[in-house]
């Protein structure tokens, strides 16, 4: 076989896998599936996963992944201190060889070289570095492993959010019912919010059954009687007490508890009329819709086997062209293509109202109207997201934050160890006021030094901000990309979000050695140089 030939096969290769993962399964097969990929959520702030879940702190999916990045860590250490043997086995095995060789090789040679001897001179800076190092490196690749940031709760849309309708995977498992490529999602707003709130907390996932007026009709006037027996016990209460404003504590209570199962028998109330209005509604609309096909039918047929060779007026049913009013006037072609463009819509207006009034029957108050086929696939239509239950560390802005709060501390922490209090003379250069006299410009350091206020505080911001911006932007700009192509091409930005996430880790554990050898350094004024005169 030529090179020829096996460049051919090769570009034929890559030209059917390439159909295939970018074409086929992404806008065809998974949208066929109700399975194609949908825009989820992008928040800066961490997600609430359990309100007061944290010692009644809020436990958002940052600091799980905060938490679980801190349990990794301390699993790598155990693992490779007891594949050590306590660091005392001289014979390393393959894992105690490649800690060595990345952390104990690599890494420190490569810190020490920006270090130097007080890299390992200072007490824990090597430890400090390492350990940042590590739990960064932990957490910026972890939100590459499938299922983090994507597998969480699914609950109803926020209001403002954007939302897709949910279908049942299996038991208590549910995944968002997309059947459409490049599906945005629908915004949800505060009415259809509180109606998927309403439904799914008192009927818990449970659709209404497919019913005839005659079997809706008791079913509403059940619950119109539950209604105005909740009422009445709510009057009697209050009447009892003398009004509102007498009610005891205890009373006060139940009182609210009337009201809350007001609400719910009046929602109750509000479904089961929609749904007998459905029910009413749907063999009309049907009669419409045939009506309407009927006459889009007649008024082509004929044109259709006539071709163009016809004359004007013989292209349509004398009866049909009665009931539309076109049998006086003698309908052109053209005519009789506008009356078809008209049918058509009024055919489509009475489709989506059929559905809607389907849709009403099982999922009353629901915001979406589903057609047949989405109704048997088990698709829910009310707007719901996924709020994942783990997600990246470093992309809360509060983490990066902590993270460079903590570093700029300790970097001030060594400077006073190495310098004691001269190291404050770096901020405010008091010896610079005191040799006014000899050295005017002295001024000019004292106000550097305040300047030297700001860059420390600039510091943090850089920090926080170099880590957070890099790791929140290439998880965006995976979403995105994910959600046009679905496959393959996100696969070369999982590669770059490898070295992204690596050399960030890095990046902040040596900015982090790299102030604190900076803060070890001794700052020499003009003390120092009449100090050595002396001398």
């Amino acid at each position: 076989m030529s090179t020829r030939q096996r460049g051919v096969i090769t570009f034929l290769v890559m030209l059917v896998v390439a159909v295939v993962g970018c074409v086929l399964l992404p806008f065809i097969v998974m949208p066929g599936a109700g399975v194609a990929v949908a825009l989820p959520i992008i928040e800066v702030p961490g997600e609430v996963v359990v309100s007061g879940g944290l010692f009644g702190v809020d436990l958002t999916n940052t600091i799980i992944g905060t938490i679980l990045v801190d349990i990794l860590l301390v699993l790598f250490v155990f693992f490779a201190w007891r594949a050590s043997k306590g660091w005392t086995n001289e014979v390393p095995g393959r894992f105690q060889a490649l800690v060595e060789m990345l952390f104990g090789g690599v890494f420190r040679d490569f810190m020490k070289g920006i270090g130097g001897p007080r890299l390992h001179s200072t007490p824990l800076l090597w430890p400090l570095v390492a350990t940042m190092f590590i739990f960064l490196l932990f957490g910026n690749l972890m939100k590459l492993v499938p299922g983090v940031e994507t597998v969480g709760t699914v609950h109803c849309s926020h209001v403002g959010s954007i939302g897709y309708p949910a279908q049942s995977a299996g038991g208590n498992l549910y995944t968002l019912y997309v059947d459409e490529p490049l599906n945005s999602g629908i915004r949800q707003t505060e009415a259809t919010e509180e109606a998927c709130h309403s439904f799914f907390n008192e009927h818990e996932f449970t659709a209404f059954a497919v019913e005839s007026p005659e079997e809706i009709q008791p079913q509403l006037e059940e619950a119109q009687a539950e209604l105005a027996e909740v009422e009445e016990d709510l009057n009697a209460l209050v009447a009892a007490a003398g009004g509102e404003e007498a009610l005891t504590e205890d009373q006060l209570h139940e009182l609210e508890l009337l009201y809350e199962e007001k609400a719910a028998a009046e929602r109750a109330v509000e479904r089961q009329t929609l749904r007998l209005e459905s029910a009413e509604a749907i063999p009309e609309l049907e009669e419409q819709i045939e009506d309407v096909e009927a006459h889009i039918a007649a008024l082509e047929a004929p044109a259709e086997a006539e071709g163009d060779h016809g004359a004007e007026g013989e292209h349509a049913d004398e009866t049909v062209l009665i009931e539309l009013g076109l049998a006086e006037a003698g309908p052109t072609e053209e005519e009789i293509a506008a009356e078809v463009s008209a049918l058509q819509a009024e055919h489509d207006v009475l489709v989506a109202e059929l559905n809607m009034a389907r849709t009403q029957m099982i999922y009353p108050t629901a915001p979406l109207a589903f057609t047949p086929d989405q109704m048997e696939s088990g698709a829910m239509p009310f707007l719901f997201h996924v709020t994942p239950w783990v997600r990246g560390p470093a992309t809360d802005l509060s983490v990066a934050l902590m993270l460079a709060l903590l570093a700029i501390i300790v970097v001030q922490i060594y400077g006073v160890w190495a310098l004691g209090p001269a190291y404050f003379e770096k901020f405010i250069n008091i010896s610079a006021l005191g040799n006014l006299g000899k050295k005017p410009l002295g001024l000019v350091d004292f106000v550097v030094g305040l300047f030297e206020i700001i860059s420390e505080i600039g510091k943090i911001v850089s920090l926080a901000f170099r880590l957070f911006g890099n790791l929140f932007a290439g998880g965006v700009a995976l979403i995105a990309l994910t959600f046009l192509v679905a496959l393959l091409v996100p696969m070369v930005m999982y590669t770059l979000e490898i070295i992204i996430g690596t050399v960030q880790a890095l990046v902040f554990a040596v900015l982090t050695l790299v102030f604190a050898v900076q803060a070890m350094e001794g700052h020499h004024g003009d003390e120092d140089h009449e100090h050595a005169e002396e001398h």
